[in-house]
């Protein structure tokens, strides 16, 4: 079975509904509702180089005037991270938390799947909030950095 079939097979026994955008492509999207919001998330098993990524997308683009601020609050929390991290598109503003792993060698089990997405969605939900606070103008840069530094 292809790694990407593991991956659906998983998916499908937490019975989480996802969507094949391309024939032929090893590429799922889903969407993932919290209790702190709806992301949308992008699967991507990539069988020849042996890895795979998912990505879950903040709801809210970050407008241009504040994305410096921004970027310098998500490179704070990806400091404190130990799996994964925080990136933001300059362009449009998108923000997405990206877990991966490069399972040459080993195989590619529920449980490491769970670690990838399921510690994946709950950090990105961990910082909903304070991006989100940040982000509506509710919270100031230095009162974040004191947030994340506590």
């Amino acid at each position: 079975m292809s790694t990407f079939r593991k991956t659906l097979t998983y998916l499908e026994k937490q019975k989480w509904h996802y969507t094949i955008p391309e024939e032929e492509c090893n590429i799922a999207t889903m969407g993932i509702s919290t209790e702190k919001g709806k992301f949308h998330c992008i699967i991507d098993v990539d069988e020849i180089g042996k890895r795979i990524i998912f990505f879950s997308i903040y709801p809210i683009n970050v407008p241009v005037a504040i994305r410096k601020s921004m970027a310098e609050i998500m490179m704070r929390v990806n400091y404190t991270l130990f799996f994964g991290n925080y990136e933001m598109d300059f362009s449009d503003g998108e923000i997405r938390f990206k877990t991966s792993l490069i399972y040459e060698d080993i195989e590619l089990t529920d449980k490491i799947l769970e670690h990838i997405i399921k510690g994946n969605i709950v950090t990105l939900d961990t910082y909903f909030e304070l991006f989100n606070s940040f982000i509506s103008g509710k919270t100031t840069l230095e009162d974040i950095i004191s947030q994340i530094e506590s």
